[in-house]
């Protein structure tokens, strides 16, 4: 059964609550002329369930001593043979974007003057020497091949 609408909005409240929770008073006092961002993104996921993505840097404050990376927005859509990821990377350049593709993980870097980090779990094994991608507006959209397994019966 579908999730009542009051669930899900309970679901977003106590996502809000850890998200300030993780931001205590003298980590943002120490924070007053560093910029973070922190946000989220729901969807309704294709088994229909809603799916809450965040994105941003500011939950790694505790695990990071800087704010230098920020984790892009994403999305990964999945087609019959390619899998194709779409991050939003305002103010980056071609030349300080690094694509790797490692079994069912892409891995992307950003450096620059606005630096970006991120670790997408994908729906399936990918070829990763045949990676493409192309940056434009800050738009970084990524096509993977799909890892095609065979099965040979003995």
């Amino acid at each position: 059964m579908d999730e009542e609408p009051e669930d899900e909005f309970a679901m977003m409240r106590r996502l809000m609550r850890r998200m300030f929770r993780q931001l205590s008073l003298s980590q943002l006092d120490s924070l007053r002329n560093e910029s973070f961002v922190y946000g989220f993104s729901l969807r309704t996921g294709p088994d229909g369930k809603m799916e809450i993505s965040d994105f941003g840097n500011a939950r790694y404050l505790e695990k990071r001593k800087g704010l230098g990376e920020r984790q892009p927005l994403t999305d990964v859509i999945q087609g019959k043979g390619e899998i194709f990821v779409t991050m939003e990377l305002p103010g980056a350049s071609e030349e300080d974007v690094e694509v790797d593709a490692k079994g069912s993980k892409l891995i992307v870097r950003v450096g620059g003057e606005r630096k970006y980090y991120a670790e997408v779990d994908l729906p399936t094994t990918v070829h990763g020497s045949d990676v493409k991608w192309t940056l434009r507006n800050g738009v970084l959209d990524i096509v993977l091949k799909k890892e095609v397994v065979r099965n040979i019966e003995v």
